[in-house]
């Protein structure tokens, strides 16, 4: 089977970082690991027509650009990790004017109104199988949106255990409690720091310039390390020697009435993954429990003395945290990774086709889409 993947990033960039070793595998969700299964990768060039791409944001319709590229590509199957860039496609599908199936991961709840509208409508109808990474999407897609249980599947995601290897992971050095937080969506970065003030630990924020805290009014035991712009601060590489130096990770977020996707999970996972205990703010669409999994602590949205109990729970338990950071990289390997994740995606795409056969053996090597057309 040949599948054509579509994202709203480039993709075949973070292809070849992948394959440098220099870019986990995770964010090209579950692509890197289909090869095993028999299936073949296309990736859709990214950003050909901007203007195309532009009058699909404008209509609410996803990526134009991208999904134009798809109705030419000549493969059996489309997957798109986005939830809203393929609607397009779902509605041509749904009209019969689309022979070619479509399957995409689900990330947050449709909002009330106009968009949960289209979700029971169009998008629903259009869309042979949707994979949702979370239990609260699953609910929401089953009971509000009502999609039919039978094409629904709730598959965890997960980190690439072949990027973070355990050669990576070490006891943190000695010294005063380190908390990293890395991240720029929907930080809560005030809150974490005016919880740190006064408390003997080292606070180091990774962002990017436009998402970090004003530098004058910060105490002396927070660093910020902000890359230009929107752009983050490190390479991969980069952090994870930063999570080595790290005794704690803190994801701090920002309360939202309707939350785009599940905001702070990847930070989640690749602290779990590095070993280390994990400090986050309770969330209904985080990917899992992480005081019931025994991972790390629970906060409330900006509740500062909320994070300084915690912080100093850590800080006076050495060995809880150590037990934390354990059962996270146990549960990235037994559970939350892209080898399960590549398998179980392989089934639900293998489903889709109105024709199952056996997957034929090999690893084929993905190849870039050339079918770039003229709108």
């Amino acid at each position: 089977m040949k599948i054509l993947y579509l994202n709203n990033y480039p993709m075949d960039e973070a292809w070849r970082l992948w394959e440098a070793g220099k870019y986990p595998g995770n964010h090209l969700f579950g692509t890197t690991h289909l090869g095993r299964h028999g299936i073949e990768v296309r990736i859709a060039p990214y950003r050909v027509h901007t203007w195309l791409a532009s009058l699909g944001r404008w209509l609410r319709l996803g990526d134009l650009d991208q999904q134009y590229r798809a109705l030419f590509s000549g493969c059996d199957l489309v997957y798109s990790a986005c939830q809203g860039d393929t609607l397009g496609l779902a509605m041509l599908r749904s009209a019969g004017l689309l022979r070619r199936p479509l399957v995409a991961t689900v990330h947050a709840p449709f909002r009330p109104g106009l968009e949960r509208w289209v979700a029971r409508a169009p998008y629903s109808r259009g869309h042979d199988q949707l994979i949702c990474l979370g239990p609260a999407v699953e609910h929401h897609m089953r009971e509000v949106i009502g999609f039919p249980r039978e094409r629904l599947h709730m598959i965890p995601w997960g980190v690439d255990l072949d990027f973070y290897r355990r050669e990576f992971l070490s006891e943190p050095p000695s010294g005063p409690l380190r908390i990293l937080s890395a991240g720029k969506t929907a930080r809560d970065h005030e809150t974490l720091v005016r919880a740190v003030d006064g408390i003997a630990c080292e606070l180091t924020l990774v962002t990017s310039g436009r998402h970090a805290p004003p530098r004058g009014s910060l105490p002396s035991n927070v660093r910020v390390i902000a890359g230009p712009g929107d752009e983050f601060a490190l390479t991969y590489p980069e952090l994870i020697a930063a999570y080595q130096r790290a005794h704690v990770v803190a994801v701090p977020l920002l309360a939202m009435r309707h939350p785009r996707g599940q905001t702070g999970g990847t930070s989640l996972l690749e602290a779990m993954a590095m070993g280390r205990p994990v400090l986050v703010t309770r969330t209904e669409l985080m990917p899992l429990d992480i005081e019931s999994e025994g991972v790390g602590l629970w906060v409330g949205p900006g509740d500062v003395t909320g994070w300084r109990h915690a912080i100093r729970r850590l800080l006076d338990d050495p060995g809880e945290a150590r037990r934390m950071g354990s059962r996270g990289r146990w549960l990235c390997e037994t559970r939350y990774n892209m080898e399960e994740f590549g398998a179980r995606l392989a089934g639900v795409l293998w489903q889709a086709l109105p024709r199952r056969g056996g997957a034929p053996p090999g690893r084929p090597r993905p190849q870039p889409d050339d079918s770039r057309g003229r709108p």
